[in-house]
């Protein structure tokens, strides 16, 4: 049982110890995670304890800590990494204790996830390096771990509280990062790529978890009587606005598109006027944004300089701004296609790809190209572990997509951002993308 001190938050009331690890895990930053890494594990270990010798209710301790989980996706790494280890700890005990195991027949998006972990698993061990990013893709073994016990125990994970905790995290990094900038003076009042890299987080990533944000925003909305219209409307305002002044061209894009999406899809339900407002919201944000975002003003801008010298066969343009972002961007997808071409059935393994790539392209001359992964995470999946594979890696994402509605527009904000960033190569895509889809297979009672 919780002691009368214990806080609501979101429905839910959060014990004094729960409370001090959401603080914790919000002080993830790279600068400071060494120091409060051995506490988060140190009362995870407390809690654990606390369970164990039946101080607070166990079924307490399982909720609360998989709500920290998702809380922890977009601080340090490490911390995430360790408190999904501490779940699969919390969870598997449970299942132990339990004597009459439940039946769950609803395990196919884990199996398709585990699946797609023995592929690469393969990947890894046909090719040298052997196992050389495995650490990454083990998060593909422990999600569908985690729910797996999840399921077969029936532990009381309530989904929109998941999703309430994940913007109240990027409520919080947001601020925090805001408040960090004026700290350094680096606020300005224009495109900042670098906003996000006290948390360890590039544009391209932060842009992710905004977008993101926003697609569980329209899923809250669908979801009757859980998030009126005028707050939502100020959460996307908001994270739309982050991703502007980060410079996230491609998440901007696919939150844009998603919005579309929803309006469409709603406008019946909506109403006319509201609908209306909504699109004319929605073209407001985007002409505000090319006429105040430059780096989408660049990237067209040399999207037309590199296909004029492509047509023109211009090398030496090619060559001398091979270091610039759309320059790389052509090159890199050029030298995949062709190096899919030659290696079309087995890949040239997931960890080589980017090795592989850049040395084409400067064998081929172009000195001052800068190595980068192939920006497309179809091509990259093909490029590394070949054509099976990635016909496997379709059929994955058409299943998760086609079975859990739930989950609409979160799946299509990542398969449109995947048309030109890597994402599912590094622990946080990895980690962001399939741990809400397999939360959006779960119901209120996490079956």
């Amino acid at each position: 049982m919780l002691k009368s001190n214990a806080i609501t938050i979101f429905s839910l009331k959060i014990d004094l110890i729960s409370l001090l690890m959401f603080f914790l895990v919000s002080l993830g930053y790279p600068s400071i995670h060494k120091y409060v890494f051995p506490l988060i594990i140190a009362l995870g270990l407390v809690q654990f304890y606390r369970g164990y010798s039946k101080q607070v209710e166990l079924s307490y301790l399982l909720e609360i800590n998989f709500y920290l989980l998702v809380f922890s996706l977009i601080f340090y790494k490490s911390i995430h990494t360790s408190l999904l280890i501490l779940n699969l700890i919390f969870h598997s005990y449970n299942f132990s204790l339990q004597k009459n195991k439940i039946a769950c027949n609803s395990l196919r998006a884990e199996r398709l996830i585990l699946f797609f972990f023995i592929l690469i698993l393969i990947n890894q061990l046909s090719f040298q390096p052997i196992f050389k990013s495995i650490d990454t893709y083990l998060h593909l073994l422990f999600y569908p771990a985690l729910f797996y016990f999840i399921k077969r125990s029936q532990s009381g994970i309530d989904v929109t509280k998941a999703m309430f905790f994940y913007l109240f995290s990027v409520l919080i990094s947001s601020t925090s990062l805001i408040i960090i900038n004026i700290l350094y003076g680096t606020l300005e009042f224009k495109a900042n790529t670098f906003f996000a890299e006290p948390l360890g987080l590039t544009h391209v990533y932060f842009g992710l978890f905004l977008g993101a944000a926003c697609s569980i925003v329209y899923v809250l909305i669908e979801k009757k009587k859980e998030m009126n219209i005028k707050w939502s409307l100020c959460f996307i305002a908001l994270f739309i606005s982050l991703i502007i002044y980060i410079g996230a061209r491609m998440a901007l894009l696919a939150v844009l598109f998603v919005s579309a999406t929803f309006i469409i899809k709603k406008v019946r339900k909506l109403g006319l006027q509201k609908a209306i407002f909504l699109v004319v919201f929605m073209c407001g944000i985007l002409t505000i944004s090319y006429n105040t975002f430059p780096r989408l003003k660049d990237g067209i801008n040399y999207a037309q300089k590199v296909y004029i010298s492509v047509t023109n066969d211009d090398q030496k343009d090619l060559v001398h701004n091979s270091w610039r972002n759309m320059y790389q961007r052509f090159l890199v997808t050029k030298y995949t296609l062709n190096e899919i071409k030659r290696n079309i059935f087995f890949g040239v393994g997931l960890h080589n790809v980017k090795q592989t790539l850049g040395d084409k392209i400067h064998d081929d001359g172009y000195l001052y190209y800068k190595p980068i992964n192939p920006h497309n995470q179809y091509l990259h999946i093909w490029l590394g572990m070949g054509v099976f594979s990635f016909l496997f890696f379709l059929y994955m994402l058409f299943e998760l997509m086609k079975n859990q509605p739930m989950g609409l527009y979160f799946t299509l904000f990542f398969l449109i951002s995947m048309m030109t960033e890597s994402i599912l190569v590094r622990e946080k895509g990895i980690s962001l993308f399939f741990l809400f889809l397999l939360i959006f297979y779960l119901n209120k009672k996490g079956t």
